[in-house]
């Protein structure tokens, strides 16, 4: 299925430059999340139901604007349903359909044209601890990892970044499958771009995804330009043992596991002098896997920092994820997929709306719009239309 573009449709006209007219509001913020999370939710209701799907979506909205949980917002709304009645609507839903109904939603906030030209993307992993069992029939779900705050089980999300300035779009999200590992999420990652129809320049690739499997299935296989850090590990044939040995350049390697074999991959080593930042005046070594990389060896650090955009976008839009408590694999895939959908209309907003048109491309007045303001927008757009309970009647 080949990339269709989407035109941008802007919320009005941009005012002239120096008249204080509004370009942007929360009731017309509230409409375009409620439209894109409405058209790609799979949240049905029976007929004859006093709540609507789009009263389920606005719950959601606003638990995931204010950074809180469903019950406390059904409460804290005077017309708002019953957080049983939200549950209710949640619990038929699978977790397949979910992902790939969210996925179309992505596809539907890139501007057009985006993808017509080769790209450079991020490929990263972002886990979510969890502390309990997992549900029934849903242990697929939860993955072991090293300990972090006080636990080892985790829900893995991986996600495809797009690098580009002012459209740094997330292009697909995929729940780590136990069974499938890290390289079955790698696999839907790179089958995702070529459903789009996106021609890779480079991949940016974390230092979580080394392995042989991995590397094979890059280089064999796919034969595709990407960058990933090795981990500086061993001692004097390992990669700690060519940084000490060698100066800046191109250099083969075998990477070997007892269970994987071995893989011969090009590793290249730059350094970065730091100059005073943070404090620091010496000089560093890193190690990366390089494969048809296409710019310069001595830009590679430089280029491979742009992929850190990939963890800023993580911590953006988690200031959106709603906060949960259950242990429904489908449910925290919703809210994440939730959070990442106002993170890409905030980003398409900044681009189409909150922007100058200029010669050489659009000025985006980032400073303008921060993600909270349109948090902000979201949450009191919603309280208008159900109404904030601001006072206790004792009957």
């Amino acid at each position: 299925m080949a990339y269709s573009p989407h035109p941008v449709k802007r919320i009005s006209d941009i005012p002239p430059q120096g008249k204080k007219e509004p370009c942007l509001t929360s009731p017309q913020v509230m409409d375009m999340a409620l439209k894109l999370a409405s058209d790609y939710l799979p949240i049905s209701r029976p007929e004859g139901a006093d709540y609507s799907p789009k009263d389920i979506i606005s719950v959601l909205l606003y638990a995931a604007a204010q950074r809180t949980t469903i019950e406390q917002t059904c409460w804290s709304l005077e017309g708002a349903p019953h957080p049983n009645t939200v549950r209710l609507a949640l619990t038929p839903l699978e977790i397949e359909e979910i992902e790939s109904r969210l996925n179309e939603g992505f596809k539907a906030s890139l501007p057009r044209n985006l993808l017509s030209k080769p790209i450079e993307a991020a490929i990263d992993l972002k886990l979510v601890p969890y502390w309990g069992k997992a549900k029934e029939g849903e242990e697929e779900f939860l993955i072991s990892g090293k300990p972090q705050h006080g636990t080892t089980k985790f829900f893995g999300y991986a996600s495809i970044y797009l690098i580009k300035k002012d459209k740094r779009f997330t292009l697909g999200v995929r729940a780590v499958r136990r069974s499938e590992g890290l390289l079955g999420a790698l696999r839907w990652c790179i089958k995702r771009l070529e459903e789009l129809g996106a021609e890779v320049r480079c991949l940016y690739v974390d230092r979580q995804f080394f392995g042989v499997k991995v590397l094979r299935f890059l280089i064999e296989e796919k034969d595709i330009p990407f960058v990933m850090p090795a981990p500086e590990r061993g001692k004097k044939g390992g990669i700690k043992g060519l940084l000490s040995r060698e100066g800046p350049g191109v250099y083969p390697y075998k990477v070997r596991s007892p269970k994987e074999g071995e893989i011969t991959v090009q590793v290249a080593i730059v350094g970065r002098y730091f100059k005073g930042k943070w404090e620091k005046h010496e000089r560093k070594r890193y190690a990366f896997v390089v494969h048809r990389f296409p710019f310069r060896i001595g830009d590679l650090f430089k280029r491979y920092r742009r992929r850190f955009g990939i963890e800023s976008s993580h911590r953006i839009w988690d200031q959106a994820r709603a906060r949960t408590a259950s242990r429904m694999a489908g449910l925290r895939l919703l809210l994440i997929g939730l959070a990442i959908l106002l993170h890409n209309l905030w980003v398409l907003l900044k681009w189409a709306v909150v922007s100058l048109p200029r010669r050489g491309g659009r000025l985006v007045i980032s400073k303008r719009f921060p993600f909270y303001r349109l948090l902000s927008f979201l949450s009191r757009a919603i309280e208008e239309k159900y109404k904030w309970i601001e006072a206790i009647v004792i009957y």
